[in-house]
């Protein structure tokens, strides 16, 4: 390992826990036996692995296990016992066995050297701030990726830094059909590379602007269920978006029926207290109210965004359209007249229910239970999902130690991620506003912006 990481500190450490394994469930385990290389001796034993926990059998029958995210890993040979992965986080852990299927499945919560020797970049397609993107393949290989390059030099604030862990942290554990796809990340002396799905079909934003992207009701209603389906994947492991909008649901083709919701540079897990590394952020004219007000939010603001983009997607039009500060006024405000627009009434009854303050919104599973969805025949009341909110097992969050000391000093510290120019394309951590309801709209500091990495 070089001298410095950013994934690693001299406080992390592969240490075993004999407490209950902090999983939501066992789906999709892998368990085999491997040898374990010790200072003297090699014993087998049987491992089992759980996305980023690897669980060990005892003579007891109990199971410890270790958090090994964020390991150096590495495919090592020994003469006698042939093809190990190394595992190292302040110490080094080798099993040897059958390692292929192992490998590819613990590579996506490690860290891996080599990068070079893996993917060869093709052409740069987008830039940010800290990062650039280029497009890239196997160097043995045709199937193309986008990976995400970011100069470590670069990420000289410490909040940049945890942010970046926390994004790739959140990515690795949510897997589903309509959310962008990590794969895996390398890192060198220098530089970090993310590497990741390469979507070529363009934006929702810019799909709408088509003039043949007319939608049917019931297309609007698959569209908005599915939408909702993939919130739900990552809302059952604690996860807030917070900065869903049409220019971060990129499609694979150039087609709706192939979406990703993407961007998770602003997303956290829920907390209880409502403290987070980013108190108020989101993006002006899609960000829920309660957010902007300095309240309690929780989940439901992932709600309230999805109706702003279905309203968008019904009439063409921004609810909350107007100059940044005309935006974030009304915005603050949270009215949405929805009376005039042409869908049906139990459409326009479930999107009414999307923008109700807080109290009264909906969760995503209760969202996907309107009756608009079995009047659109979306679902039927034999497969209308259950509700039953998830259990949020706060034991799984990563950088468990920074929560508290950095939300209780740096909760004000709010970064705006592109110019103000235009709120359509405006992506912010936004700027503080007062307790008091404004009379105007505060400017944003422009001391706070950065532009985003697209």
């Amino acid at each position: 390992m070089f001298k410095e990481s950013i994934f690693q500190s001299t406080k992390t450490k592969l240490v075993w826990s004999y407490l209950p394994m902090p999983v939501f469930s066992k789906n999709g385990a892998l368990d085999g036996e491997f040898i374990k290389s010790g200072t003297n001796t090699c014993k087998i034993k049987k491992y089992i692995l759980i996305q980023n926990i690897l669980g060990c059998y005892t003579k007891k029958g109990t199971i410890k296990w270790i958090n090994y995210e964020n390991s150096l890993i590495e495919v090592v040979r020994d003469k006698m016992l042939g093809d190990g992965i190394s595992l190292t986080k302040g110490e080094t852990l080798i099993l040897y066995g059958e390692t292929e299927i192992w490998f590819n499945y613990m590579k996506r919560w490690c860290i891996q050297q080599g990068f070079s020797n893996t993917y060869k970049i093709l052409e740069k397609i987008g830039k940010g701030n800290q990062a650039e993107v280029y497009s890239c393949r196997y160097q043995l290989g045709d199937e193309k990726f986008a990976v995400k390059q970011y100069s470590k030099h670069k990420l000289t604030n410490r909040l940049d830094k945890i942010a970046l862990l926390k994004e790739i942290s959140i990515l690795r554990q949510v897997q589903h059909e309509n959310v962008v796809h990590l794969y895996e990340v390398f890192e060198n002396e220098d530089t970090i590379y993310v590497v990741m799905e390469l979507l070529e079909g363009g934006d929702l934003y810019d799909y709408l602007k088509q003039p043949n992207s007319f939608l049917s009701e019931k297309q609007l209603a698959s569209f908005i269920y599915r939408l909702f389906k993939a919130i739900l994947s990552f809302h059952k492991f604690g996860i807030m978006h917070r900065d869903l909008k049409p220019k971060n649901i990129i499609l694979r083709k150039q087609s709706l029926s192939q979406f990703c919701v993407a961007d998770f540079g602003l997303a956290d897990y829920f907390n209880k207290d409502g403290k987070y590394l980013f108190q108020r952020c989101g993006t002006p004219g899609f960000v829920a109210p309660e957010i902007l007000r300095d309240e309690f939010y929780d989940f439901k603001v992932d709600v309230f965004s999805v109706g702003v983009i279905m309203y968008i997607i019904i009439c063409g039009e921004e609810p909350f359209a107007g100059d940044y500060n005309e935006t974030i006024t009304k915005n603050y405000q949270g009215q949405v007249d929805v009376s005039k627009l042409k869908v049906s009434e139990q459409g326009l009854l479930f999107l009414k229910s999307l923008f109700e303050v807080k109290e009264l919104r909906p969760t995503v599973k209760e969202a996907m239970n309107h009756q608009w969805f079995k009047q659109e025949k979306i679902v039927t009341e034999k497969y209308r999902i259950r509700i039953k909110e998830p259990q949020i097992k706060q034991a799984q969050l990563f950088l468990p130690s920074t929560r508290e000391t950095l939300a209780s000093s740096h909760s004000q510290f709010l970064k705006p991620m592109r110019t103000a120019s235009s709120t359509r394309n405006s992506n912010y951590r936004l700027s503080p506003i007062g307790s008091q309801k404004p009379n105007k709209t505060p400017n944003p500091s422009p001391s706070l912006k950065r532009k985003s990495l697209k």
